[in-house]
């Protein structure tokens, strides 16, 4: 029993040494594994992919910024620049660049990132709102060091570098063709202004100077165009002394088109001349090149003709017997005899109430691919002609008749659609959209001039040739004329003059516009507009379009500027609030809307401006808001643009169209914020992001709770830094592979030389920390503790 107790004794003792041994071990695990950690899910560089915290579609060259700024909402200047060893929370950390290797950042590209709220429940620093991190990259000389604020909490990233301007250029009456076989954008315009874009923001201009001649569209002028000429646009009239008028041109490939030699397909370009505010005529010419020269081919509407001899504004003859309709009436094209409703003074005067100006013709495809060309402008409204495909010519209704709704089908110019009696306006526009099966024709009214209160106008119909209709639902009628606008009753107002903060000045009178819709069914505005500066200078401008629930397209108030912007969950939270309001109204003006506010309320009220109700739905990826007052229903959408300030500011924008054929804009300010509890482990320095979810604002999610930086010593200086940085010394983002040959080189490595890095603590976060630290050490002790008695089991059956 002795000997027994003695083995058992001894047994003890061995398990005890053991069991002190294996606790030894276990702590020493537990320390080693970093004692402070971060409960979060962190992994290795090395196996897992890396993650970049910013957006990755690749814009071109000329919308990169070189250099971005992290910032916050809210400053505290309590808790800056603060870090801890092992023991307590250093004042400062000193960076500096590494002589032997360096770490490459990638800049955000035209991007802008206000901040990312992330839900509750998957943000560990809820409490810290307060906090804020100021980090910054920049381009840097060599051997600099970069000073680098590291605390925990809310993150903001603000891009400060100005976006590189666009590229302007002045295009009277453009008229936007896009060439699939190059892939690129042309405005024609008039005055034989033309220009060519890859990206619809910076602008090649194809001349030097209004009416170059020889010209690189229509080449000699002289003798191009020497049979047009004969009727109007060069040395007569309006433009006596040398001048040429050849105005507002519509481009489109057609590749029905049958050459002399057998060949198909060619480039049309349909432009009119004019000496008089009546006394025009349309042409067209051919080219196998977008960008001309193009041939002049035939003229097929003319206009201010009159039965006897008389003229118009200079000696010049108006008789009927200098058009095409002698010829197309001894053709059997159009029925015999000179109808009288096209003048009146017993045939001495053009009729102008009921015979268009043939001017602004523009060119387009119904849906079952025939070919069609609207034009007018005034007078007696805007009329439609069926094109022949192969020739390029019109196809004249023959005989005089009437549509189904009453409106009159005139032998020689074709379907009245709108307007008459001087009230119609110019420059229709008409498109055909297969989403909505709707075709929709812009029409501009006013004076074109700088106080002249152009603006733009649309109506809708299931057909091409009417009847047009606007969202009350009315078709322009007229009987006669009077000096009063009472064409402002008809029409959607797009857009008129207005002003908003973040431009230079007001816009003026934009107006004769054109209209794309891309293969992904997103619409855009092509316009001209003058500015509040005193002069009548004019630039291009494209506003993106929304189509609305009531399908009907709107423009929204910023100028297209290609961005990753869009609207997610997450920004919900941002449609509550004051607003900069524009109502384009329906008036005529050639005054510049006064500024007001408007407030869309927490509990679903409108203020402000308007005063009423506000409802929103969320369909697919788009935010429909309708507004609601005592007598009109405004319906439209949210979006988020950049302004038109010098830096582009990320905004939330709606744009709705009432049913009173209002355009109502609002704008405000956009942020997106970032939550999350940054930290770094004693062991290996790991920056680890817990469990912070990006937001949504620029179209992209992504969990953030994956290793930002393994390598030893070093931190990243900002999250835009995370993404294919790994353990070598030499790390470079696919962004600057792509510009390392003439672009500077970015470097923003930060050597800590502190042997350990902790985030500073605060009050609001001490407690959770603390026990996200204390579970990860408990847990490693246990597992040490177990580990070591397996091997002492192990030992003592082996000794046996």
């Amino acid at each position: 029993m002795q000997t027994n107790g003695n083995v058992r004794q001894r047994f003890s003792i061995r398990k005890s040494h053991l069991g002190a041994s294996s606790v030894l071990l276990g702590v020493s695990i537990a320390l080693l594994s970093g004692g402070v950690t971060v409960q979060a899910e962190e992994t290795n560089a090395v196996s897992e992919p890396p993650i970049l915290l910013s957006q990755s579609q690749s814009l071109p060259e000329e919308n990169q910024i070189n250099s971005t700024e992290v910032d916050t909402n809210s400053q505290t200047s309590d808790n800056e620049s603060q870090v801890s060893t092992d023991t307590q929370v250093a004042n400062q950390v000193d960076t500096e660049i590494e002589s032997q290797s360096e770490t490459v950042v990638s800049t955000t590209q035209d991007k802008t990132v206000e901040s990312v709220e992330t839900p509750s429940d998957v943000n560990p620093a809820q409490a810290a709102d307060n906090e804020s991190t100021t980090l910054e990259t920049k381009t840097l000389a060599d051997n600099q060091a970069p000073a680098v604020d590291l605390t925990d909490s809310k993150v903001t990233v603000t891009a400060t570098a100005k976006d590189k301007d666009f590229k302007r250029v002045s295009v009277h009456d453009p008229s936007i063709f896009y060439d699939e076989k190059t892939g690129t954008y042309y405005i024609f315009g008039s005055h034989l202004g033309q220009a060519k874009s890859k990206d619809l923001q910076n602008w090649t201009p194809l001349f030097n100077h209004e009416y170059e001649n020889p010209s690189s569209v229509l080449g000699d002028l002289n003798k191009n165009l020497a049979k047009p000429f004969e009727w109007a646009g060069y040395d007569d009239a309006d433009c006596a002394g040398g001048h040429y008028a050849i105005w507002a041109p519509d481009v489109v490939w057609n590749p029905d088109y049958k050459w002399a030699d057998g060949s198909t397909g060619a480039y049309m370009y349909y432009f009119c001349t004019s000496s008089t505010w009546r006394r025009s005529v349309i042409s067209y010419a051919v080219s196998k090149t977008v960008e001309g020269p193009y041939d002049y081919v035939d003229s097929l509407i003319y206009s201010g003709f009159t039965r006897e001899d008389s003229t118009d504004g200079s000696t010049r003859n108006t008789n009927y017997k200098g058009t095409n309709i002698d010829e197309l009436m001894a053709a059997g094209v159009i029925e015999p005899g000179f109808s009288e409703i096209w003048n009146r003074d017993n045939g001495h005067t053009y009729n102008n109430d009921y015979a268009p100006n043939a001017i602004d013709p523009n060119v387009f495809y119904d849906k079952s691919g025939k070919l069609y060309m609207s034009y007018g402008s005034w007078s007696g409204g805007i009329y439609l002609l069926e094109l022949d495909k192969t020739t390029g010519k019109a196809i004249y209704p023959g005989k005089d008749g009437k549509t189904a709704d009453g409106r009159h089908i005139d032998k020689y110019f074709g379907t009245h659609l709108i307007g008459g009696y001087h009230q119609s306006g110019e420059a229709p526009y008409i498109i055909y959209d297969k989403n909505t099966d709707y075709y929709y024709m812009f029409i501009t009214y006013g004076g074109l001039g700088r106080e002249g209160g152009y603006n733009m106008r649309l109506f809708r119909s299931k057909r091409v040739d009417g009847l047009y209709v606007d969202a009350k639902g009315k078709h322009p009628t007229y009987t006669s004329w009077t000096a009063d606008p009472v064409n402002d009753a008809y029409g959607i107002k797009v857009m008129g003059n207005y002003n908003l903060d973040s431009l230079q000045s007001a816009y003026m009178s934009p107006g004769h516009n054109s209209a794309f819709i891309d293969k992904s069914g997103n619409w855009y505005l092509v316009n001209h507009t003058r500015f509040n500066q005193g002069t009548e200078y004019h630039e291009v401008r494209v506003h993106p379009m929304r189509m609305t629930e009531d399908n009907w397209p709107v423009a929204l108030p910023f100028e297209y500027r290609k961005s990753d912007l869009t609207l997610t969950k997450a920004s919900e939270s941002q449609f509550v609030g004051d607003y900069e309001f524009v109502n384009h109204g329906r008036d005529t003006s050639g005054q510049p809307l006064p500024k007001s506010r408007l407030q869309l309320n927490a509990n679903g009220t409108v203020t402000g401006a308007l005063t009423g109700t506000w409802t929103k739905t969320k369909k697919g990826n788009n935010y429909y808001i309708t507004i609601k007052t005592k007598n009109v229903t405004y319906k439209g959408v949210f979006d988020v643009q950049k302004d038109e300030s010098a830096s582009h500011n990320p905004c939330l924008v709606f744009a709705l169209v009432g049913n009173n054929n209002e355009v109502i804009w609002g704008v405000k300010p956009y942020k997106v914020t970032q939550k999350s509890a940054t930290k770094t482990t004693r062991a290996n320095q790991k920056v680890v992001v817990a469990k912070a979810q990006t937001d949504t604002t620029f179209g992209f999610k992504q969990i953030i709770n994956q290793t930002l930086l393994s390598k030893p010593n070093t931190l990243a200086a900002t999250p835009h830094a995370a993404r294919e940085m790994s353990v070598s010394d030499n790390v470079t983002t696919p962004h600057e592979k792509q510009n390392q040959t003439n672009s500077p080189k970015v470097k923003t490595v930060k050597k800590i030389q502190k042997s350990s890095v902790v985030a500073a603590s605060t009050n609001k976060t001490k407690e959770m920390r603390k026990e996200n630290s204390v579970k990860p050490s408990l847990l490693s002790a246990v597992c040490g503790v177990v580990a070591a008695g397996v091997l002492g089991i192990f030992y003592e059956k082996k000794r046996r």
